[in-house]
């Protein structure tokens, strides 16, 4: 683990009850002791016997932490009625889910028509027609142009079912054809002047430092047809810094942006902005300065407000 995310909030949240939980006199005794400690601390009442018997099985056999018995019952819906102000979700591991349903949503309704696209960073382990006709992007697509790091330089690779098939030649996805470029998204030479009619960024200009986005501009303005569409989502840096003060969200990230900083760097490169949405509203987080994660359960939606949204989606065009 990072050192740095030991200064995550909800780190410390955890370790401050698994302190006092332990400091606690009634803890002593042995594992049953701890889990209806844990309990009385945490949400005021002593466990049910069904719970108990679970918890102290499913410790002694190793399946679970004990930590992990604080974390579920601090994101339990009961922490959530008891305490108005609570910041966690009731299950964490909805919440990417929630943020994909998001995402889904943009491309199916939001995203401009084009036939000829260019997917940066669009490799997916679900499909190989990619992670755009995946998601459900519902315009028809002549070809789709997939530029990704080479497989050993990706994380989770070995979840990519279609890894052999991925291919310079062109294969056949439904009406669709698609070919496979090895290489990173600031080089797209293997694409013609003037021949894509949207290229598409979604969640992958925060991998790379901003002079290479830089350069990806320059590229985008160079193989993009006149009035042609340069499309991303990208994390908004104004909510995310709630979650992670110190540093990104995640370790591959090299920049997260402000939906006003993108958009004038956009600008300043020759494109010309069009639209910019948001991705999963946090108005309630963005009020208060502390991040509710459960708004994003509350709100896979797309939204008008960018600038207190969790993701953000920004539309620009080449100058015909």
């Amino acid at each position: 683990m990072y050192f740095r995310t030991w200064f995550h909030p909800h780190q410390r949240l955890l370790l401050s009850y698994v302190v006092r939980i332990r400091l606690d006199p009634r803890s002593r005794g042995g594992t049953s002791s701890l889990i209806q400690t844990t309990y009385r601390v945490l949400v005021e009442r002593p466990p049910q016997p069904d719970e108990l018997t679970h918890w102290l099985t499913s410790i002694q056999r190793g399946e679970t932490k004990w930590t992990g018995l604080v974390w579920r019952l601090l994101c339990s819906a009961e922490m959530q009625q008891r305490h108005r102000d609570w910041s966690l979700p009731r299950d964490p591991v909805l919440v990417l889910n929630a943020l994909h349903l998001g995402r889904c949503q943009l491309v199916r309704t939001e995203l401009p028509a084009a036939e000829v696209l260019a997917d940066l960073g669009g490799a997916c382990a679900h499909s190989i027609a990619g992670a755009l006709l995946w998601m459900g992007y519902p315009h028809p697509v002549r070809e789709v142009t997939i530029v990704d790091l080479p497989p050993d330089q990706r994380m989770f690779v070995e979840k990519f079912d279609y890894l052999q098939n991925e291919t310079t030649d062109w294969i056949e996805a439904g009406r669709t054809r698609v070919r496979y470029i090895h290489a990173p998204m600031t080089d797209l030479s293997v694409l013609a002047d003037s021949s894509v009619d949207m290229l598409w960024l979604g969640q992958s200009i925060e991998h790379i430092t901003q002079a290479e986005a830089r350069r990806v501009y320059a590229e985008a303005l160079r193989v993009l047809k006149p009035g042609g569409y340069f499309c991303l989502d990208t994390p908004n840096r104004a909510i995310t810094r709630l979650q992670s003060p110190i540093g990104f969200i995640h370790p591959e990230h090299r920049h997260e942006y402000r939906p006003a900083e993108l958009a004038n760097q956009l600008t300043q490169a020759g494109l010309v902005v069009k639209r910019v949405l948001g991705i999963c509203p946090m108005p309630r987080s963005a009020r208060a300065g502390r991040l509710y994660l459960q708004e994003i359960l509350d709100h896979p939606e797309v939204s008008a407000n960018a600038d207190s949204a969790y993701f953000f989606y920004i539309e620009s065009v080449k100058p015909e």
